[in-house]
């Protein structure tokens, strides 16, 4: 956990922070998890789709079939050296991304907890 999310759970009761720390854990990304799917069925999208990003994760499934298809007229090959060269990217760049992507969970699981007790947010006027 990353110390936005441990100094936001300093703002939290002990009963709170067991919430919190339940509600990550069973929603919280994992970034090996993330990187091993971008490394094998990354032109597949399988990595996007772990993540939610179901978006992207169909345009990377799109252009691998349509550059298998397009294989019969040997620009196919351009494009899934493409969409893989850009699986090695985004694998490169994972941890960045999934640590993002934690932190606003984080932020939101912390926002609906204290919303529960009716109290306003640090810096907020009432």
């Amino acid at each position: 956990m990353d110390q936005a999310l441990l100094a936001l759970m300093k703002q939290l009761s002990a009963e709170e922070k067991l919430m919190f720390q339940s509600d990550y854990e069973d929603q919280k990304k994992s970034t090996v998890l993330a990187v091993v799917l971008a490394l094998l069925l990354g032109g597949f999208g399988a990595h996007w789709f772990y993540l939610g990003r179901t978006g992207r994760a169909l345009t990377y499934l799109l252009l691998n079939i349509l550059g298998g298809v397009l294989t019969v007229l040997l620009i196919g090959y351009v494009l899934l050296a493409a969409v893989w060269i850009t699986c090695l990217i985004d694998a490169v760049f994972m941890g960045g991304t999934i640590s993002a992507m934690n932190r606003r969970l984080g932020q939101r699981i912390f926002e609906a907890i204290v919303g529960l007790r009716g109290d306003q947010f640090p810096g907020q006027a009432p």
